[in-house]
């Protein structure tokens, strides 16, 4: 990273840099004092100081007496950026303290036949100590029935203390109720880890949540078994990873291809024309347990984002055999900078780069990656259950060279991305 006073690394949702505005640009009133500055103010001026698509920004502003996020959105380019966004102070410290919050620690989403079900659940918390598991479907909550439309209120907010009295069925169709209180919940990055013999191969599994809180700690420890394995090639699956840190995304990189490319050129980030000298270029770096794989395959779902498709854009050139199973990415190849306004209540987080490498030079993927085998997310199974629909196609390929063409692939429609910033498609709760 360049070493600008104004630009310091923060763990976000995302792919990011952050930075600490300095609040007077040109747009400023001169004569103005700080204190008489306002919000709206502020905010224009480092949109069109820092904002990758500023030539777009309204040059006349009729009034800066608006809500902030309304402003806000009022300048963005809205034919591509469904990003950029904007915090409270009480937000930000409630959203950005990752890797933990208060409830019952599983995430949720409809099947093919809209029954609402487990999509994964952190360890850590008393809903795994249960059993309850990815796959489990929701009858009901405090008696009430479930469907995708009212369970988000009928599991309440994430406040510390709730208690939710919910009725499962499992998938081999056992009854059983459980009565869960909410809790601080410590999230694993890592969901699961696994390995596979298919004939001469050694195959890994790693399911990857987020590039965000104890991230680097838990791939480091999770790559050092596969390098004891001595695994070939591996499974990496994203289809609930939203994003996060730009280095962490690095690290990855270095334990997926550090052996033999350690150095190579990852990725560079390329501000708008008047921030050139913020550019930065991320090499892949030689780490610890990096591994030297044959091929990787990638699980990936509308959820999959920034980082995570960074990931795979940026190690194209190096591992020719990469493979993408499951439905086409979110679309990202951009980053936020948050910006801290925390004395005028709000953080603020516009697009300011977009990502580049040599080989593809600006990344341009904003219709998502498209798999090389479309495959449903397979609620029915966990993670590393070699039936799920997504892991059978993988372990498929590797013992016959080709997909299973057999294997009906019940694709739904992808999520909307039209949820902006943080809020990633797939939510703990």
């Amino acid at each position: 990273m360049n070493n600008n006073s104004s630009f310091k690394i923060l763990r976000i949702v995302i792919l990011f840099v952050t930075c600490s505005f300095l609040l007077f640009n040109t747009s400023c009133k001169k004569d103005k004092q700080p204190e008489d500055i306002t919000t709206n103010e502020v905010i224009y001026s480092l949109m069109n100081q820092y904002y990758l698509w500023y030539q777009y920004i309204p040059q006349k502003i009729s009034t800066y007496n608006t809500d902030p996020t309304d402003f806000l959105n009022s300048l963005l380019y809205t034919t591509i950026d469904r990003w950029s966004f904007i915090l409270t102070n009480a937000e930000y410290n409630d959203l950005m303290v990752v890797g933990q919050y208060a409830g019952h620690g599983f995430g949720y989403q409809p099947d093919i036949y809209e029954n609402v079900r487990i999509s994964f659940i952190f360890k850590n918390t008393n809903a795994y100590k249960a059993g309850i598991r990815r796959g489990w479907k929701i009858d009901s909550i405090n008696s009430q029935p479930v469907n995708i439309g009212n369970i988000d209120n009928l599991i309440g907010p994430n406040t510390l203390g709730i208690t939710n009295i919910i009725s499962f069925q499992t998938p081999d169709s056992q009854y059983i109720t459980i009565s869960l209180n909410k809790q601080e919940v410590q999230e694993n990055m890592v969901l699961a880890t696994d390995t596979y013999h298919i004939d001469n191969d050694i195959v890994g599994y790693l399911g990857f949540y987020s590039f965000l809180g104890n991230a680097q700690q838990e791939l480091d420890s999770a790559f050092q078994t596969f390098a004891s394995d001595k695994i070939q090639d591996l499974v990496v699956d994203l289809r609930y990873n939203g994003g996060g840190d730009l280095t962490i995304c690095q690290h990855l990189s270095g334990l997926l291809a550090g052996q033999l490319h350690g150095n190579n050129t990852f990725v560079t980030i390329l501000c708008n024309s008047k921030n050139q000298g913020l550019d930065t270029t991320y090499h892949i770096p030689s780490v610890a347990n990096s591994l030297a794989l044959k091929r990787i395959f990638f699980i990936t779902s509308g959820a999959t984002a920034s980082a995570s498709e960074a990931i795979i854009y940026g190690l194209k050139p190096y591992i020719s055999n990469i493979y993408i199973i499951g439905s086409t990415t979110d679309g990202k190849p951009v980053g936020e900078s948050v910006f801290n306004l925390s004395q005028y209540g709000y953080y603020v987080a516009p697009i300011v780069f977009n990502l580049s490498n040599p080989q593809y030079g600006t990344w341009n993927y904003f219709g998502g990656l498209t798999p090389n085998k479309e495959e449903i997310d397979d609620l029915m199974h966990d993670f590393t259950d070699v039936n799920e629909k997504c892991l059978h196609q993988a372990l498929y390929f590797i013992a016959n060279g080709s997909f299973d063409a057999n294997s009906e692939a019940l694709i739904v429609t992808p999520p909307s991305k039209s949820l902006k910033g943080i809020r990633k498609l797939f939510n703990a709760h």
